[in-house]
């Protein structure tokens, strides 16, 4: 029964959809608790873009050897039950969100002071030095930031469609469960209107032998009646047309009279 359970492609489906649904709560509470970001679970995403989402992933103080950067290199929705695990154990203990502003501020104190010294030099200087030492002229810069805006605004419509693909995969699943949960319900009432037609087959000879008999019952009643009646009718008919017998006192005294 285990191993059929296990081979069942539906029931992993239901319980990846499970632990994908438990992990994006924990990484939801994660945020709202370190901070401060309220999210809708349903939009928590492990690759993130930084200037938009807000927040990051990255190892804890001392647990870098600990961080996986393949979990983080797909969307949550990619992921196998393992990897929904594995979060769910790691979040908080050996990975947490950053914001973006502690990620920059991180990343500008990692700077050498050489490097230091030449972006300060560059943001301080006239600026016909500025535009000579940009990246190039200022039509490829305007080409540039617009073709990235662009890019960033496809990869966010992206990212929202791949979010209601998760929802309505999440909800197909939540229906699907619906759905057997239902059917075994079905199938236990048919089981049981068999089980009392059987019970009605049964019982209904003997409820029919039952009427039979009170009816035949109430039959001779009534035919025991009707011959007492018929009986007593005899009686009174035969007493009206009996004869009467002559008294021997009276013919005496018509003899004596004469």
């Amino acid at each position: 029964m285990e191993a059929n359970r296990a081979r069942d492609p539906r029931i992993g489906n239901l319980q990846r959809a499970e632990w994908r649904q438990k992990c994006r709560q924990l990484l939801a509470e994660h945020l709202r608790t370190k901070l401060g970001i309220a999210i809708d679970p349903h939009r928590i995403r492990l690759r993130t873009d930084p200037r938009h989402d807000g927040y990051t992933w990255a190892p804890v103080s001392g647990h870098e050897h600990r961080f996986q950067d393949g979990l983080f290199a797909k969307q949550l929705s990619k992921h196998s039950v393992g990897a929904y695990m594995t979060l769910c154990r790691e979040v908080g203990r050996y990975f947490e969100a950053v914001s973006t502003w502690d990620r920059e501020r991180s990343r500008t104190a990692g700077r050498s002071p050489e490097t230091e010294v030449a972006v300060s030099a560059t943001i301080h200087a006239p600026p016909a030095r500025r535009a000579a030492t940009s990246d190039g002229p200022r039509p490829v810069r305007q080409h540039t930031r617009t073709g990235a805006d662009e890019h960033h605004h496809r990869c966010r419509e992206v990212r929202q469609l791949q979010d209601e693909i998760d929802d309505a995969r999440d909800r197909i699943l939540r229906l699907t469960r619906r759905n057997h949960l239902l059917c075994g319900q079905v199938r236990q009432l048919q089981r049981r209107h068999k089980r009392h037609e059987r019970s009605v087959v049964h019982v209904l000879p003997v409820l029919e032998m039952i009427c039979a008999t009170l009816k035949n019952g109430c039959g001779d009643d009534k035919l025991w009646e009707s011959e007492g009646a018929n009986n007593e009718s005899h009686d009174e008919v035969d007493g009206d047309h009996q004869p009467s017998r002559a008294d021997p006192a009276d013919g005496q005294r018509s003899s004596d009279l004469g």
